[in-house]
């Protein structure tokens, strides 16, 4: 397994853009739709020692919610807090409750930025639209002083895109123009997997 693990991380460092039907410009737009349409993502940052002996600078993931800002610019808002190292990146992936679907042949991406906290002029837009996207959140989420488990909100300011769009030649693979990024708007038309006609 472990040889498997490493022969696709291989193939994907070495990929640097594959191109196929799917243009830089759709990927562009998929990853946007996956921004606005998902909630759920994987943050990874570095530890620092402190709160587990022995494992500075391993990397660390975990599940966290996360809401497109608003207005939307294609950065993520509240991130738990990260204090250590502000670099850190962030998976979002393609979820279906469909039991036919299969994430691996959906886009995914990792965002690659740094976390800034959000400041008090800024609290009430922010808290507003992340309870929009979350309002199971509202009993734990931010509230500008004393919180549950201390969370706060964090801009999370997106700095590099790495997008796979699937498997096979049909889709973009490789890092996104942020520019690209950042003008494209998310897109009903665009399928986030390749289906056969």
């Amino acid at each position: 397994m472990k040889w498997l693990l490493l022969v696709l991380f291989a193939w994907q460092g070495m990929a640097a853009v594959v191109r196929g039907r799917e243009t830089m410009q759709e990927a562009a737009s998929i990853a946007r739709r996956l921004v606005r349409d998902e909630g759920i993502g994987t943050l990874m940052s570095i530890t620092n020692g402190a709160n587990v002996e022995g494992f500075d600078g391993f990397p660390f993931g975990s599940m966290d919610y996360f809401s497109d800002s608003c207005p939307s610019t294609g950065d993520l808002m509240n991130i738990k807090n990260y204090k250590y190292d502000r670099r850190v990146s962030f998976t979002v992936r393609k979820h279906s409750a469909d039991p036919n679907f299969h994430p691996m042949n959906n886009a995914r991406m990792t965002m690659f930025g740094t976390l800034r906290q959000v400041d008090d002029q800024q609290f009430d837009t922010v808290k507003e639209c992340f309870l929009t996207k979350h309002p199971d959140a509202k009993l734990w989420a931010p509230r500008g002083d004393s919180t549950f488990h201390d969370f706060h909100f964090y801009t999370f300011s997106v700095e590099k895109i790495y997008y796979i769009g699937g498997f096979g030649g049909l889709h973009y693979l490789g890092f996104l123009d942020m520019k690209t990024y950042r003008q494209a708007q998310p897109r009903e038309d665009l399928s986030f997997h390749w289906q056969s006609t």
